[in-house]
């Protein structure tokens, strides 16, 4: 189904069915039967990025403990995932940054591989149930999911309308702001990161709005769909940098491939920095006030019954996880 809300439902049980059906996707993610594929793990953190956001939207809605728990579920669901995926993601990267016939010149890039791969090994060798390839995931985690599943349908959150949204789309703006301040001020990996994930809450609380059906909300989201895809690749060379150093090798030729890393690097970071002006150039409040202003215009219009097209829960090809 659409990761939006419908107008002619309470704002409340929205969140809710939007929050359970996220989870139920997971949770079909990571029981197949031999353990999840690449293009499942996959799936599954990007469902988990949509729970995460929807606890910031209920920011100030939901109670804190309530908010906590979801958050800490997702945070450990997707660390259990995240071994096996960095190793593929450091590999695609680094076939990436030896596209460039200079550094296909001065360094043995099949022996690069090699020496990334053992990192790989090492890294995920220090994480019990997981292999460089597809991770374990443990019973308890699957228990904790279908619990938190039941508990989302019982969630205390009675406010109606836009005052249940609108601390949380106000505060998730300021924090985007903030970071990519911070992400432009200190130029660093945490940084940048940190901006991402703000990035990403706000292109999935757009998301959440798009059933109001207007041209700048479909605009807006792809807008931040560009800019979360560039700094997802920031992040893929920051995580190639951090391996690079691990990795063994002729210094020489990780000065080489550091040095054209870079150069690729700050490129992706200034293209982000500079769309991100765009997405965050109006104040917070009046912000605010013109997405209330349209949320009143979306529920004084006539009901009409449409047909919303299904958003199809087939998982994605390795094709479209590779291009992600």
């Amino acid at each position: 189904m659409p990761f939006r809300l419908r107008r002619r439902e309470p704002v409340a049980d929205g969140m809710k069915r939007l929050a359970r059906a996220q989870v139920r996707l997971v949770l079909a993610c990571l029981t197949a039967s031999e353990g999840p594929e690449p293009r499942q793990v996959h799936e599954a953190r990007q469902r988990l990025k949509r729970l995460r956001a929807a606890l910031r939207l209920l920011r100030g809605s939901l109670p804190q403990e309530l908010a906590s728990r979801g958050h800490a579920i997702c945070r450990t669901t997707a660390r259990s995932l995240s071994a096996s995926r960095d190793a593929a993601v450091v590999q695609r990267t680094f076939k990436r940054l030896c596209e460039s016939r200079k550094v296909a010149r001065q360094v043995d890039v099949p022996a690069w591989e090699r020496h990334l791969a053992d990192v790989a090994h090492t890294l995920t060798a220090a994480v019990p149930n997981v292999t460089p390839t597809r991770p374990v995931v443990k019973p308890e985690l699957i228990a904790d999911l279908e619990a938190w599943h039941e508990e989302i349908a019982r969630w205390p959150i009675h406010a109606g309308g836009w005052r249940l949204l609108a601390g949380g789309f106000e505060h998730t703006y300021r924090a985007g702001r903030r970071a990519r301040r911070e992400a432009a001020l200190r130029w660093g990996a945490a940084e940048f990161h940190d901006w991402r994930k703000r990035v990403q809450d706000r292109w999935h609380h757009v998301r959440i709005l798009r059933g109001m059906r207007r041209p700048e909300l479909a605009q807006l989201a792809e807008t931040h769909r560009r800019l979360a895809r560039l700094l997802g690749r920031d992040h893929d060379w920051a995580m190639l940098g951090d391996w690079l150093n691990r990795a063994a090798g002729p210094e020489a030729e990780r000065a080489v491939l550091k040095t054209h890393l870079t150069r690729a690097h700050d490129a992706v970071r200034r293209r982000a920095l500079k769309l991100g002006a765009r997405l965050w150039s109006q104040e917070p409040r009046r912000m605010e006030a013109e997405y209330h202003a349209l949320w009143r215009a979306w529920h004084r219009q006539p009901y009409v019954v449409r047909v919303e097209p299904e958003e199809p829960e087939a998982l994605p090809t390795a094709e479209s996880v590779q291009s992600a």
